[in-house]
C-alpha cells in the first residue's frame, strides 16, 4: 500500500502545481500529507486544494469516490 499511497500524493502534488502555482514546478518548495485511508488501483480521487492567510501557502485533501479522506492535512509552499 506504501507505493500506491506515494502515488495518490503526487497526484495531489500535481493537482497543486497546475492549480494554484499554474504549472510551475520549480515554484513548489515543500509538501506535506496524511495518509488517512489505504487507495486501491482503480479508484477515483478528488483533490482540492486552497489558499491559507499565510502569503505562498496552501491547503488541500483528497476524497475517494465514496466521499471518503484518503490524503488529509496537505499542506503546500512556494519557495
Amino acid at each position: 500500500m506504501i507505493l500506491h499511497g506515494l502515488c495518490t500524493m503526487a497526484f495531489a502534488a500535481r493537482a497543486v502545481v497546475n492549480g494554484p502555482l499554474e504549472g510551475r514546478v520549480e515554484d513548489l518548495g515543500r509538501i506535506a500529507v496524511r495518509f488517512a485511508r489505504p487507495v486501491l488501483p482503480g479508484a477515483e480521487l478528488t483533490t482540492r486544494v486552497w489558499a491559507t492567510d499565510e502569503e505562498g501557502a496552501f491547503e488541500f485533501e483528497t476524497i475517494d469516490e465514496a466521499g471518503h479522506p484518503v490524503l488529509t492535512r496537505g499542506e503546500a509552499r512556494k519557495r
